[in-house]
């Protein structure tokens, strides 16, 4: 019995921890495209997330050609000879971007086509929305363990009286 309270408690605890990160999720990456740069003579960025996004908006007159949404350009890496983030990340960092496709290319004769992304608003993800979940977890947890031990001494006075 005691062991089957340990692990209701740990899995609504542990319920409790990822609803922040699920529901920051579900609020950050809507209709966004999430990337990883890439070092290599492949295309600019494997996208994570975002593929649906990226067959919805390509155009009219690139929907004959049979696209890999799994790797994209960006136009931006194409109009300047830097790189696109100036502040430099750890490696491969991750983006989260909106954006249209406006063309396509390949990087030789027999690999796929890839779209060619123009991206509007560009985010990366640091350690301050991490920060923010631990502390929005930190005060979730303490809320819970406030209310736990309140109901606690509750249900004593309670079961005292009925005594």
């Amino acid at each position: 019995m005691k062991l089957l309270r340990f692990f209701l408690r740990f899995f609504l605890l542990f319920i409790i921890l990822i609803i922040p990160q699920i529901l920051w999720g579900l609020y950050f990456v809507q209709d966004k495209i999430i990337a990883e740069t890439q070092s290599c003579t492949c295309p600019d960025v494997h996208i994570i997330w975002g593929q649906k996004h990226i067959d919805a908006s390509i155009p009219e007159e690139l929907k004959q050609y049979d696209f890999d949404t799994t790797e994209a350009y960006l136009e931006e890496r194409r109009e300047r000879a830097i790189p696109l983030f100036l502040n430099f990340q750890p490696v491969y960092p991750i983006y989260v971007f909106t954006g249209t496709v406006i063309g396509k290319d390949r990087v030789s004769e027999h690999d796929p086509w890839n779209p060619v992304i123009k991206a509007d608003k560009i985010y990366t993800t640091g350690e301050q929305e991490i920060q923010i979940l631990f502390i929005l977890q930190g005060i979730i947890l303490f809320i819970l363990l406030l209310t736990y031990t309140v109901l606690r001494k509750l249900w004593s006075v309670v079961k005292s009286k009925s005594k």
